[in-house]
């Protein structure tokens, strides 16, 4: 049967090719202005990482938040705006997602996922409980992993099923694996993905600092090419590194090796000529992963814990990351077998919970093209 699907989606307002940092900062201010104004809703990575993959993948029809679903025809409407819930995520937009139950539409979550306080306790207010509740009793909610599955169940929402994020299924295969290279002297470029708007300041100090130390000095060694995947936002993206004693160095590392992108195809074609991806951002190895090259994330909270522990992917996290260990140690940390074994039935899984939901999805890719 042929479901009628829409999706939330920004639309495509650029049409920008990926720039370096170094090329961004010889530009007009008014230019740079006007990229990034362009690309307003595409400022952080990982959200255009889910919703670019699942426009390319979901047969919808695009619709812009604000889009009235009374009358909808629809079967199913899709949002990845659910991935990451904070006390006051529905503030002034809770009448809003509440209308969009009126409707016969299924509200699906591709996927649900929420921000954890540093102590780890997630806490919902009346609304919230109120809001997943109502769209649980009209369909499953897909989750990110167990972590997510057990707020939900803790607050008698039980219609849940864990279905991992939806942009590792950006090639629309079953049978797509990350090759199993064990030469890890032969790495010649390094994906580099650091979360430096790390907050409070002692947080960055204590556990990311050795990190960014790190591949700054193999960057200056000149043995490895060091290709630094930077959030959209220019200036906050080094707030953190401001104080840092090395400043001026560190902004040669980042004039020299950055670079941002603005979809996720010329992302992941970009990633194709590296050999490993590393660092303390889920998406910048996701897309890594997509590119067919290893990915060892440094794990520092929760939500990348639970979508790491149900695609088995390879992680450390960052309490276990040694400065001192050769590089070459952490790409053998990166072995993929587990994930290559696993992901048939993870997507599988995924398959099946768009199909229970009503949400169409467009013919499968029978193989992927190997990198290089």
């Amino acid at each position: 049967m042929g479901y009628k699907t829409l999706l939330f989606h920004n639309g495509d307002y650029h049409r920008q090719a990926p720039l370096r940092f170094d090329e961004i900062m010889k530009m007009p201010m008014e230019q740079v202005t006007q990229i990034f104004s362009n690309s307003v809703h595409r400022r952080n990575t990982g959200v255009f990482c889910m919703t670019d993959t699942l426009a390319k993948n979901l047969d919808a029809e695009w619709i812009s938040g604000g889009h009235n679903l009374k009358d909808s025809t629809a079967d199913s409407v899709v949002t990845n705006s659910l991935h990451a819930i904070s006390p006051t995520h529905f503030a002034g937009v809770y009448e809003y997602w509440m209308k969009l139950l009126d409707s016969t539409v299924n509200l699906v979550p591709l996927s649900c996922g929420f921000l954890y306080p540093p102590n780890g306790e997630v806490v919902l207010t009346r609304d919230l409980i109120h809001l997943l509740s109502a769209i649980s009793e009209r369909n499953e909610i897909g989750v990110r992993g167990e972590y997510a599955a057990e707020i939900l169940i803790r607050h008698g929402i039980r219609n849940v099923r864990i279905i991992g994020c939806p942009s590792l299924f950006y090639h629309n295969c079953r049978n797509f694996k990350v090759p199993l290279q064990t030469n890890s002297q032969s790495m010649k470029q390094i994906n580099f993905t650091f979360q430096t708007e790390v907050s409070p300041p002692k947080v960055f100090y204590q556990h990311h600092l050795g990190i960014f130390e790190c591949f700054h000095k193999l960057h200056l060694s000149r043995d490895k090419i060091i290709n630094w995947t930077l959030q959209w936002t220019p200036f906050r993206t080094i707030t953190s590194l401001t104080t840092y004693k090395n400043f001026n160095e560190t902004a040669e590392f980042l004039k020299g090796r950055g670079r941002y992108f603005f979809s996720v195809d010329d992302w992941i074609e970009n990633l194709r000529f590296d050999d490993f991806s590393i660092g303390t951002t889920i998406h910048g190895n996701v897309a890594a992963i997509n590119a067919q090259i290893p990915a060892l994330p440094i794990v520092i909270d929760r939500r990348m814990e639970e979508i790491c522990r149900w695609h088995k992917i390879p992680y450390i996290q960052v309490k276990d990351f040694d400065p001192s260990k050769p590089i070459e140690y952490y790409r053998e940390l990166a072995d993929y077998s587990e994930f290559n074994k696993v992901y048939v039935s993870t997507f599988d899984n995924y398959l099946d919970y768009c199909r229970k939901n009503k949400v169409a999805i467009k013919p499968l890719v029978e193989a992927v093209q190997q990198r290089r």
